[in-house]
C-alpha cells in the first residue's frame, strides 16, 4: 500500500500529461484492491470497524483544536495494535476511490486545465500530486450533498460544481461498486450494524465519511 500512495505521490498536477500511465496506474490499482480486498475477507471474516471509523471522525472534528498530529501520532498507531481490521479495511477504501479517481481524470470529469496548473505553479502548491487533488474533489464534492452551496476549492483552487458533475461521478462510483469486492466488504461491515445494506443506503448515510476519512489516512501514511 505505501509503494502505491508513493508512485500516486510522484505524479504531480503541474507535470500531468496525457499519456498511457493513467491506464497503466488504474490497472495497478484495481490488482492491488482485488489482492487486498481477498486478504481482509480471509483474515477478518467478521469486519468489526465501523464503531473505530466513527472514533475517528470525532477525532478529526474536534482533536485538530489541541493536537493537529494526534491522528498520525496516536490513533493509526493505536488501530493498528488493538484492530488492524480497520486499518485493512482503510487500506480498501482508498484503493476503490483511487480506482474511481482514475477512471475520473481519463474520461475528463475531473479536468486538469492551464488554470488548474496556474494555480498549482508556485513553490507551496507545486508538488502537489494530480491524485491528491482528485482526491480532495472527490471529498469535498461528496459532502457538499446536504449543503446549499455549489462551489468547493481543493488546494484552494475553485471548482463550481454542477449537478451533472456530481452525478457522472455518482455513476462512475456504481458502476465500479457493483458485485465488486468492496461491495461485499461493507456488507460485512455496515451488515453488522443494520438489518439490511444496500448501495442506496450507503450512499446516503456512509460514503461522505468514509471517503473523508479514507482521504485523511491516505495523507497520513508515512
Amino acid at each position: 500500500m505505501e509503494k502505491l500512495i508513493e508512485v500516486l505521490r510522484k505524479f504531480k498536477v503541474i507535470e500531468f500529461q496525457e499519456s498511457n500511465d493513467l491506464y497503466k496506474i488504474k490497472t495497478m490499482i484495481g490488482d492491488l484492491l482485488n489482492e487486498s480486498g481477498e486478504q481482509l475477507e480471509r483474515k477478518h471474516p467478521y469486519i468489526l470497524t465501523y464503531h473505530d471509523l466513527k472514533m475517528y471522525d470525532v477525532l478529526l472534528k474536534y482533536m485538530s483544536a489541541y493536537d493537529i498530529t494526534f491522528i498520525q501520532d496516536k490513533g493509526i498507531p493505536y488501530l493498528k495494535e488493538h484492530n488492524p481490521a480497520t486499518i485493512s479495511f482503510l487500506n480498501v477504501v482508498v484503493l476503490f476511490y483511487s480506482l474511481i479517481i482514475c477512471e475520473l481524470l481519463i474520461d475528463k470529469v475531473i479536468i486538469i486545465d492551464d488554470s488548474l496548473i496556474n494555480d498549482f505553479n508556485n513553490d507551496i502548491l507545486n508538488n502537489i500530486s494530480i491524485f491528491d487533488y482528485g482526491w480532495s474533489v472527490l471529498d469535498e464534492t461528496m459532502r457538499l450533498k446536504d449543503k446549499d452551496e455549489r462551489t468547493i476549492y481543493p488546494y484552494g483552487h475553485e471548482l463550481y460544481i454542477r449537478d451533472e458533475y456530481y452525478r457522472l461521478i455518482e455513476k462512475t462510483i456504481r458502476r465500479h461498486f457493483d458485485d465488486s469486492c468492496y461491495e461485499k466488504i461493507l456488507g460485512c461491515v455496515l451488515g453488522n450494524y443494520r438489518m439490511r445494506f444496500s448501495y442506496v443506503m450507503y450512499t446516503q448515510k456512509y460514503q461522505s465519511m468514509f471517503i473523508h476519512l479514507a482521504n485523511d489516512y491516505k495523507n497520513n501514511i508515512k
